[in-house]
């Protein structure tokens, strides 16, 4: 049920879009029908939208470089409550944060040319983190990809890498990161608000 669901769902408000530079970063949430489309930098607008979206929502398709580390461990959880779909399309990506949001999914399906990509979490800001909201911070992070299903063999590669790690769609599946490869044609608008 839950699968065909979020298939049909995709299918019928898959769009192509092209986004242009000025609009990559900006934090977009839009719900059309029963699927939410998030891209742009992960951020608390997002999330409120996210909570306010009616309770017929079953999909949120992904395509995010990151953003806000705290709002993405909130919208996994939200996400994971409800028990809705998380996507990443054609050619799209789920980087940094996005990833916390993705892991989220009750069925987190990708798209064979989905590029996902996990790191160590940092904190940043001006002064830098101190060794204690960073130890947090880490800590919190790895126990929400546990929490969420990651097995701790793929937790603990990239979690002690000091680059970016990069999975295939295969790869993914395997790791039970996704739990479905689609190969439809099947786009996230890249920015479908304001392009």
């Amino acid at each position: 049920m839950c699968g065909r669901r979020w298939l049909t769902t995709i299918a019928a408000l898959a769009v192509s879009a092209t986004c242009t530079a000025d609009t990559w970063d900006k934090p977009q949430f839009r719900v059309e029908g029963v699927t939410a489309f998030l891209s742009g930098t992960v951020a608390h607008e997002q999330l409120a939208s996210l909570r306010a979206a009616s309770a017929d929502l079953s999909t949120v398709v992904l395509n995010s470089a990151g953003g806000d580390a705290v709002v993405a461990i909130s919208m996994a959880r939200e996400i994971r409550r409800r028990g809705l779909t998380t996507y990443v399309g054609r050619h799209s990506q789920c980087v940094s944060a996005c990833t916390l949001i993705f892991q989220g999914g009750a069925v987190r399906a990708v798209h064979p040319s989905a590029f996902l990509a996990y790191h160590t979490p940092k904190v940043v800001g001006p002064d830098g983190p101190s060794e204690r909201v960073l130890a947090r911070t880490r800590a919190n992070f790895r126990a929400l990809y546990l929490e969420l299903g990651m097995p701790e063999s793929t937790v603990r590669e990239f979690w002690h890498s000091h680059v970016m790690m990069f999975y295939s769609a295969h790869e993914l599946l395997r790791r039970n990161i996704a739990t479905v490869i689609t190969d439809l044609d099947l786009k996230s608008p890249d920015c479908a608000f304001s392009c």
